[in-house]
């Protein structure tokens, strides 16, 4: 709201455009002067002074902001929700997995402003000054799992490493094996590798 355009007797204690209540002086002279308060209701503002005094001023509404938690694939649980409205610059604490979100394979890591993100540029518990409407995504980092290779043969020899890998990361299985005699490889059993003998 612009109080310098404000169509009302009196005058504000400084700049208090963004406070909920709004402290200002009226009258003509010092020693008449009474305090008043503006007190916000929705685009109005209605000014309390002395004795009955009641003075509505039209303005535009104060520009809000909002959070908006977003669940990212998760399978099971519940997004936390911030219902309310914040004014530009105001601080926002960053909200944690209140709701026991939960992705088959991923750990919940944070949360985001992008969707693909993998690292959470907001974590749990931060504070923020917001400056405009936000959505913030489920950040997940999958799983880490070994991947072990089994001979499938009582007569073959030799041993093959194990790999490390993440739940939803691609990967490359070694060309040739160590076994002997030499196998190829067949199919996945869960996390297990079938060798084949060739």
């Amino acid at each position: 709201m612009n109080l310098s355009k404000a169509n009302a007797i009196g005058s504000p204690l400084g700049d208090q455009r963004n406070s909920d209540k709004i402290k200002g002086r009226h009258g003509n002279t010092r020693e008449s002067s009474n305090e008043y308060e503006f007190s916000r209701r929705g685009t109005e503002v209605a000014l309390f002074g002395f004795n009955s005094l009641l003075i509505y001023i039209k303005g535009a509404p104060s520009t809000t902001y909002t959070i908006t938690y977003d669940a990212n694939g998760a399978t099971s649980g519940k997004v936390p929700t911030d219902g309310k409205q914040y004014r530009a610059n105001e601080l926002v604490t960053v909200k944690g997995n209140t709701g026991n979100l939960a992705r088959n394979g991923w750990n919940f890591r944070g949360w985001a402003d992008t969707q693909a993100a993998t690292t959470a540029g907001y974590p749990a518990g931060n504070t923020f000054k917001i400056t405009k409407s936000l959505t913030l995504y489920a950040v997940w980092e999958g799983r880490s799992y070994t991947i072990s290779f089994d001979k499938n043969d009582t007569g073959a020899g030799g041993i093959q490493a194990s790999l490390s890998a993440n739940f939803g990361t691609p990967v490359t299985l070694p060309a040739a094996t160590t076994f002997t005699p030499r196998l190829g490889w067949d199919s996945w059993d869960g996390l297990k590798l079938l060798g084949e003998r060739r």
